[in-house]
């Protein structure tokens, strides 16, 4: 993670000010503007329950995507993502999986497969962080890592070894 720090990347946005223009910050907040705009016309129980797993909100109008479509699926926030597909109450079971994770983790972390439990709680630490900007729970590399960490952080993947 220290080393993150240290990509080109990373420095070009570290030292960029305010004056200097980042499209992809830019399409970030459209993004973000479109979702809570289209909340706001479909009232509280979408906020609740969200739009459905085919939802895909309308940007503003003359604004297109990359690929000149007026509608866009996801959101590089893969938390507001989830709010649009299922809503607060599909963000609130994430909330408790991942509290449930962390619950393994605790009880796993003095046990001999304590480095298991380790690597497990850093691998979803690192994708559940990615999916605040870079669409970290709904990209296909990022869902598989997170899967690993789940398995890494599950009791069944050590029950046939303890129970010997």
């Amino acid at each position: 993670m220290p080393k993150i720090v240290e990509l080109d990347v990373v420095q070009q946005r570290l030292t960029s000010n305010a004056e200097d223009a980042d499209p992809s910050l830019g399409w970030r907040y459209i993004e973000n503007q479109a979702l809570f705009d289209y909340f706001d016309e479909g009232g509280a129980l979408p906020v609740i329950v969200g739009y459905g797993l085919g939802a895909r909100i309308p940007l503003p109008d003359g604004v297109l995507d990359f690929d000149g479509n007026d509608t866009i699926p996801l959101l590089h926030n893969s938390y507001l993502t989830i709010v649009l597909k299922f809503g607060l109450l599909g963000l609130c079971f994430f909330a408790l999986y991942i509290v449930r994770k962390i619950r393994v983790w605790m009880a796993l972390r003095k046990t001999p497969h304590a480095i298991y439990a380790w690597t497990g709680s850093w691998i979803m630490l690192i994708v559940l962080a990615k999916g605040i900007i870079l669409q970290g729970l709904t990209e296909w590399s990022h869902v598989l890592f997170f899967g690993l960490a789940c398995m890494l952080l599950s009791f069944d993947t050590y029950k046939k070894e303890s129970n010997k």
